[in-house]
């Protein structure tokens, strides 16, 4: 009875060992990286996650549009939880329903369906200095095409987003559209009040005749401006200095803001 009774004691430590541990370590793990400095194995560089508002806005803005960014899936946000994060994609696209811009619509049932949420843990590859932030990675799609929105988890603010046909070959085969110029001022003005910056400039550029897509600038300046002194590399600092974001678009597509990620 002893013996029957101490083998399934080890059985039983062997499946916790072998499916409880990692679960909760992986629990652990997001609880450690975010609630204190962490640094990651193979890495190149160390965490030091940010109280709330130690960040500024344009400061992510800038994170975002000029580093190259590697990313780590959490199972939880910091102050956003998942449904707010869905909700806060699902508010972005009634805001563009009432453009005439690509953008994917409800299901037969009349809902939106939202493919995933998930948080993640954003980071420059190069920068040790720079900050990390956590952003939603929310994807909804429909029959047409998918929106993958990336949220900021502290503000709720839309840092990328990216539209692409069903088939996601909108790339290769978009072509050039004409843009409404009026219309993309009133997106964009739009958005930038939600923030409480000030739409300084947007322009086109011209010069790549040979691409299949429309290129344009445009220059934000957030309430205090941009400061990057206190982790952008030498050459890079720029104190107040505006935020200037990239917008793409073609017949089939377009990414704003894509830092080198989507």
């Amino acid at each position: 009875m002893r013996k029957n009774a101490a083998v399934a004691a080890l059985l039983l430590l062997a499946v916790c060992i072998g499916l409880g541990i990692p679960l909760g370590a992986s629990a652990v793990q997001d609880r450690a990286i975010l609630n204190k400095s962490e640094s990651i194995p193979d890495a190149d560089a160390t965490l030091g996650l940010n109280t709330r508002g130690s960040v500024s806005l344009a400061q992510k803005y800038w994170l975002m549009s000029t580093q190259r960014l590697s990313v780590t899936e959490l199972s939880d946000g910091r102050y956003m939880t998942s449904e707010q994060a869905g909700e806060k994609a699902l508010e972005y696209i009634e805001i563009l329903n009432k453009y005439d811009v690509n953008r994917v619509g409800t299901m037969n049932d009349g809902e939106y369906y939202i493919a995933y949420q998930t948080p993640q843990l954003m980071m420059s590859e190069a920068n040790s200095r720079a900050p990390s932030l956590i952003a939603w990675s929310v994807c909804v799609s429909d029959r047409a095409g998918s929106m993958n929105f990336l949220i900021d988890d502290e503000t709720g603010a839309l840092l990328s987003l990216l539209y692409i046909d069903r088939d996601r070959t909108g790339w290769e085969t978009g072509t050039k559209t004409e843009i409404d110029a009026n219309e993309l001022s009133d997106i964009v003005s739009q958005f930038a009040q939600m923030y409480g910056a000030e739409v300084l400039e947007i322009w086109e550029n011209t010069n790549d005749n040979e691409s299949n897509f429309n290129e344009f600038g445009i220059d934000l300046m957030f309430p205090g401006g941009l400061d990057t002194t206190a982790f952008a590399e030498n050459s890079e600092a720029e104190q107040n200095a505006v935020n200037s974001l990239t917008l793409r678009v073609n017949s089939m597509a377009y990414t704003f803001n894509d830092g080198g990620i989507l």
